[in-house]
């Protein structure tokens, strides 16, 4: 299990994702950075689920499409035939169902997007982590159904672990727009806010903090992507992340925005010196 969350901005999409994996106790196993980017087509893509997904997914997109447009036009299917024709792989890591998203800039539509498509089986164990989840009609059930392509919200995290009632509770600016909103700050607290709140990915599961390493910012606009880390985390290999310590988030607040304010400036006048 991972965690990320996402923002959308008019001229940019930005994902922040954690570094650890885990065993499904939750024992960290290692650290890696669980964005791949495809420069050759401008988007960055990531999965939940078994860590060995995101590569096999990489290595398919390859010189497979001329550019982002291209991909999202035959998704479902190219997701579809990738996960089935390496299923077995999967299933060896214990529950196989994977979460799929992309990240790019759409020529096509002058605009970033980003796209999520669940790889699996109608009748696969239910997310205890997926209550934030598009409802049918009358509330029964998602229609998250297998091989679907579905748009990313302009704001949205997995796992939705959090109603916008606990956001607002932290102080996270909902009256904002996300064009509005700072990823370096806003972003980051909802990925500290889950450093401290345990959860499960399937019933089957024990709850335990799986948000761990570094969170990695990763940006997609129109002229390309970058990365940076916004903050390293003391997590240990061979150890469960230990739920981080309660906060007052306005104060927290106040110091991320002095950071990055500061880190800002600095970098400012570094393109100006040089």
């Amino acid at each position: 299990m991972t965690s990320i969350v996402v923002m959308k901005h008019p001229d940019a999409i930005h994902l922040l994702t954690d570094s650890a994996s885990y065993t499904v106790d939750g024992v960290v196993t290692g650290f890696e950075d669980k964005v791949s980017v495809l420069p050759d087509i401008n988007m960055a893509i990531f999965t939940r689920g078994p860590v060995i997904a995101r590569h096999l997914f990489a290595l398919s997109l390859v010189d497979r499409f001329a550019s982002f447009d291209d991909f999202i036009l035959d998704a479902p299917n190219h997701v579809r035939k990738v996960y089935l024709d390496h299923e077995d792989m999967l299933r060896q890591c214990g529950h196989p169902d994977t979460e799929f998203y992309c990240f790019g800039w759409s020529e096509h539509r002058q605009r970033p997007e980003g796209y999520q498509i669940r790889c699996g089986y109608e009748d696969s164990a239910c997310y205890t982590d997926a209550k934030s989840a598009p409802k049918l009609k009358g509330g029964k059930g998602v229609y998250n159904k297998p091989f679907i392509l579905h748009s990313v919200a302009n704001l949205s995290m997995a796992p939705g672990i959090f109603s916008s009632d606990d956001l607002k509770a932290a102080g996270f600016p909902f009256h904002l727009a996300t064009e509005d909103m700072t990823p370096e700050v806003d972003m980051l607290q909802i990925m500290e806010m889950m450093r401290r709140k345990p959860c499960a990915r399937f019933p089957d599961q024990s709850k335990t903090i799986t948000c761990g390493g570094r969170a990695l910012l990763t940006t997609v606009t129109r002229r390309g992507s970058s990365q940076k880390v916004l903050v390293e985390w003391p997590d240990a290999i061979g150890e469960p992340i230990q739920a981080a310590a309660p906060v007052d988030w306005k104060v927290w607040r106040d110091g991320a925005t002095f950071r990055h304010k500061l880190t800002s400036s600095r970098r400012a006048l570094r393109k100006v010196a040089a």
